[in-house]
């Protein structure tokens, strides 16, 4: 038991490592498009695409909601980034969290392909690593 308990808490650092690099991109792709940038929310958007969560507003949600669809349909990177941690968080996070993110995979589904692999520790730790280097290269040094 002990080394499951490891293995998802070293996926789940990996996790949080890829929340960081999503909300950077969706403060860059906010700048991007002319919105307000505003942290919370693309803080908003890495935690949808995570299956996190959060004490957003509504308001915050339905633009976060919007924000991720733009990204989504545009970035595959983004979309595999999300896919796979949204697969990761419904193992570590327990039968709640698997119900609901079925529904954000679903969602994510219809904005553009999503993956088939399955996430494993060296997949995300590549991942982790790639989506640190695109999207906040300074945050690098955590991943290795």
């Amino acid at each position: 038991m002990f080394g499951k308990k490891r293995l998802f808490g070293k996926m789940d650092g990996f996790v949080n490592i890829i929340a960081i690099a999503i909300a950077e991109a969706a403060w860059q792709q906010q700048k991007r498009l002319g919105l307000t940038e505003d942290r919370r929310i693309a803080a908003a958007v890495a935690n949808l695409l995570i299956g996190r969560d959060s004490s957003h507003t509504d308001q915050e949600k339905r633009s976060a909601k919007q924000l991720a669809a733009t990204m989504l349909r545009e970035r595959e990177d983004i979309r595999f980034a999300a896919v796979m941690c949204l697969r990761t968080t419904a193992v570590t996070g327990g039968t709640e969290a698997a119900i609901a993110i079925l529904g954000t995979i679903d969602w994510i589904s219809t904005l553009g392909e999503i993956p088939g692999a399955a996430p494993g520790p060296e997949t995300m730790q590549s991942l982790a690593y790639d989506m640190a280097m695109r999207y906040c290269p300074n945050a690098v040094e955590i991943v290795k």
